[in-house]
């Protein structure tokens, strides 16, 4: 079967529109007898100029419609188009890299719910015994990201991060003491915590030889 040809195109015999533009398999809608033989009506006409000019905007699908029809669904206000079956965003007939718009707009969204805010701050211990340190206000809104961990460095020195953790409210950073080892700061120590996006925390200890 021939494909469908829908060129604007003014050739000088008569076309054969059944095969030469539809391709063989006319599909009855009323524009494929426009206009009828005789004098074209006005109004139909008119009606064919404000269509082409409005790309067919209303409430209700197009029933003259071919493959690649555009149309302004006045439900949303978003452009679809025709793809021979049912009219679809045109986004999806939008082509970006080896995909479409609406890939790449769900690889973005992807991507971007991964971006979390990242902060650091530090200090020094005044006691020995800290197993808590208050997270500054300026910091907080990184430790709500629910993937987001806090990470010591104490003395300089990276703490296993299976040994931190924030407090209920995420406003502390809590010190542990479990099956993994124990940290705590004692007086004058110096501490960084960096708080972080950290998907996986592994908690099994890796042996390697």
């Amino acid at each position: 079967m021939a494909l469908p040809d829908y060129r604007i195109r003014f050739p000088s015999n008569l076309m054969d529109f059944d095969e030469e533009v539809h391709g063989g398999s006319p599909d009855g809608q009323d524009i494929n007898n426009f206009p009828e033989p005789g004098q074209a009506r006005y109004d139909w006409m008119r009606m064919v100029v404000i269509g082409l000019l409005a790309n067919q905007s209303s409430i209700d699908e197009p029933t003259q419609r071919k493959i690649g029809t555009l149309w302004m669904d006045l439900n949303d206000r978003y452009f679809k188009y025709f793809d021979g079956t049912e009219f679809k965003d045109l986004a999806n007939a939008i082509k970006i890299g080896d995909g479409s718009l609406v890939k790449w707009s769900e690889l973005v969204d992807n991507t971007v719910g991964k971006v979390t805010e990242i902060s650091s701050f530090s200090g020094t211990a005044a006691v020995s015994g800290v197993v808590e340190i208050s997270i500054p206000s300026d910091c907080l809104n990184s430790a709500a990201y629910s993937n987001n961990h806090p990470v010591l460095y104490k003395n300089g020195l990276l703490t296993d991060p299976r040994l931190t953790s924030f407090n209920t409210d995420r406003d502390k950073v809590l010190l542990l003491d479990n099956e993994f080892g124990s940290v705590e700061l004692r007086k004058n120590d110096k501490y960084i915590i960096i708080i972080q996006r950290l998907d996986i925390v592994v908690p099994d200890t890796i042996v390697v030889s």
